[in-house]
């Protein structure tokens, strides 16, 4: 139908409730202690019971007499609830991130980032890094055992938490001749270190420059794999994704909005080329992966194991 609005069950208020009981509070009952000191106690606990727990006790006690539930729509119960003040109105809405818990924006400016998921999170456990998969895939498939080259992925990765909100500016490019050398499992990782909410995975070029492109808002990472090779046209269209400052994200059916971008651009491809690239190209950074972990299924399966355990990503 193209409405995205569904219905809810709205619980009677506190207040309707309380008049009902005082009602039959006042009525005449002799004989009805126990009545009675069933309103009391649910009168007393009721700033620490929420809204389905009152009127499930309520309605245990008043019986036909009680305050029945209402069903509206989520959109018309937010508007209620904006109208009241009873949720709190912004003048505009942005995306900061930042490493940290607390918020630099204005306080009429909504901040669509909140922090990384582990940042607060409590290890239960001492884990060597060293000694993991991840730490294995990071040295030997991305880095090629080669030093320098490791050092540049654990310093790309520091950047991307500790100053998410500045852009890279560059297409990041993973290609290999083969497939099955875990170009795609860098998309992981980043799920796994940033939180699957930052993170869109595109499996074609299409899906990340068609025009219903909302599905884009507030990433820090947007992973499209296995691009053929682009000519000249398409690759720019790709720098100027890579390097604007904001964008404009439309969701069918609705206005486009206009918000600060902060993603940066990861590819894959099979291709020797998969980009158009010129002599004084300065925006791709290509990076061949090792095939020293082709189609090892065990190895793929305990890395991803560790994607999925917080544990490890902490």
């Amino acid at each position: 139908t193209g409405v995205d609005d569904v219905s809810v069950t709205v619980y009677p208020e506190w207040s309707a409730l309380k008049k009902a009981l005082d009602k039959r509070m006042d009525a005449n009952h002799r004989g009805q202690e126990g009545l009675f000191k069933s309103i009391l106690e649910l009168t007393t606990a009721a700033n620490g019971l929420d809204d389905e727990e009152l009127y499930t006790r309520a309605k245990q006690i008043l019986g036909s007499d009680c305050p029945g539930c209402e069903t509206t729509t989520l959109g018309k119960e937010c508007a209620s609830l904006h109208l009241g003040h009873r949720i709190r109105r912004y003048q505009a809405m942005t995306f900061v991130p930042n490493f940290g818990t607390v918020t630099t924006t204005p306080p009429q400016t909504f901040n669509a980032f909140r922090p990384f998921h582990l940042l607060t999170y409590e290890p239960k456990r001492v884990i060597d890094i060293k000694k993991t998969t991840t730490w294995l895939y990071l040295y030997s498939v991305l880095s090629w055992k080669r030093e320098d080259l490791f050092n540049y992925w654990l310093d790309l990765l520091a950047h991307m938490i500790q100053r998410p909100h500045i852009r890279t500016e560059r297409l990041g490019v993973l290609k290999s001749s083969t497939q099955g050398n875990g170009k795609s499992s860098l998309a992981a990782l980043f799920c796994g270190i940033l939180g699957d909410r930052y993170v869109t995975f595109h499996n074609s070029m299409e899906r990340l420059l068609c025009r219903f492109n909302f599905q884009n808002v507030c990433k820090l990472v947007i992973f499209v794999d296995d691009i053929s090779a682009n000519n000249s046209k398409e690759t720019r269209k790709l720098y100027s994704f890579a390097t604007c400052k904001t964008s404009i994200l439309e969701k069918k059916g609705q206005t486009p909005v206009s918000i600060k971008e902060c993603s940066n651009i990861w590819l894959t491809s099979n291709e020797t080329s998969p980009l158009f690239c010129t002599v004084e190209d300065r925006r791709q950074a290509v990076f061949e992966v090792s095939p020293v972990m082709k189609n090892n299924y065990g190895f793929f399966s305990k890395l991803y194991g560790e994607f999925d355990n917080i544990e490890v990503m902490k």
